[in-house]
């Protein structure tokens, strides 16, 4: 899609990417890891024969963002084994979620059963990473990538399917806004916010707050009102715009996790979405950002 105002940048600033792999067997270190991951990843996961783990670091002149693919075989509660792997944004812990910010259902089966490749990557005048995933359906791509100067993180997922016929498939996105307060649940307010609604969990008890979103609402905000960086609370806010001509999108607000389901229309192959972390943002610089978004879609 064409986000005008979002892809805007300056070509004179450059995006490093760096790619770390921990093999079965390997020590885990910051040689082999980056040093502020370290916490994210298991020795259970390192010495299993089955296991992968990759993160990709984009840099540029503001931001620094990571994303990790991890799994390995585990068994079922019928106890057969079977492949688990997550695409999860690291750091921060809270918001877009470590260890799976996003999964895809195409004709019934989620990616998250499926291995992912790593293609590589493209530094220089963009940021970019690819994975892709061999699934009954057909072949699925995801591309990350960073852009000169900007401060959020670009993802495209292109299906291939093996059939040429009407296909189905949805976006599951997931965070956890600000803090998880998992010491003091009954503190945490959160709030999914459009550009014409909002959604408000009041809590403490995990209740639903849930609506479809219209062709009118292309963006999502994440917040919540108790953990906010104004009042010296929580990490700040996330966000997230797609192509609403292209997805339709269902959003909850729950009082621990909130997320966003986006199917894709009949007939698309392809989508876009950008994703924000806004940390050491307060929540009302958040909402007046994405008020202030010019989104234009697709022609």
């Amino acid at each position: 899609m064409i986000l005008a105002a979002i892809l805007a940048c300056s070509l004179a600033d450059q995006v490093s990417v760096t790619t770390y792999r921990i093999q079965p067997g390997d020590q885990i270190s910051s040689q082999t890891w980056p040093a502020n991951l370290l916490q994210r990843i298991r020795k259970t996961d390192v010495d299993n024969p089955t296991a992968v783990n990759i993160a990709v670091v984009f840099r540029n002149s503001r931001k620094t963002i990571a994303i990790k693919y991890a799994g390995r075989e585990q068994q079922d509660k019928d106890g057969k084994k079977a492949f688990v792997g997550s695409f999860g944004w690291v750091p921060p812990v809270t918001n877009w979620y470590h260890d799976g910010f996003f999964n895809v259902t195409w004709e019934g089966r989620k990616s998250i059963h499926y291995r992912f490749r790593y293609l590589g990557t493209e530094s220089g005048g963009r940021g970019a990473a690819r994975f892709t995933a061999e699934m009954p359906a057909g072949r699925l791509f995801v591309d990350f990538a960073l852009l000169p100067n900007d401060d959020k993180l670009l993802m495209h997922l292109t299906f291939e399917p093996l059939q040429d016929a009407p296909m189905k498939a949805s976006v599951f996105l997931a965070c956890y806004p600000a803090s998880y307060a998992l010491n003091e649940p009954e503190k945490r307010r959160r709030v999914v916010l459009t550009s014409k609604q909002e959604f408000l969990n009041p809590g403490p008890k995990d209740s639903k707050s849930v609506g479809s979103l219209s062709d009118a609402e292309p963006w999502l905000l994440f917040y919540d009102r108790h953990f906010d960086i104004a009042a010296g609370r929580g990490s700040g806010p996330c966000a997230l715009a797609y192509d609403s001509s292209r997805v339709k999108v269902f959003a909850r607000c729950g009082n621990y996790q909130a997320h966003a389901i986006a199917t894709l229309v009949p007939g698309v192959r392809e989508t876009s979405f950008v994703l924000w972390d806004f940390a050491g943002i307060t929540n009302a610089d958040a909402v007046q950002y994405m008020k202030n978004l010019e989104i234009e879609p697709r022609p």
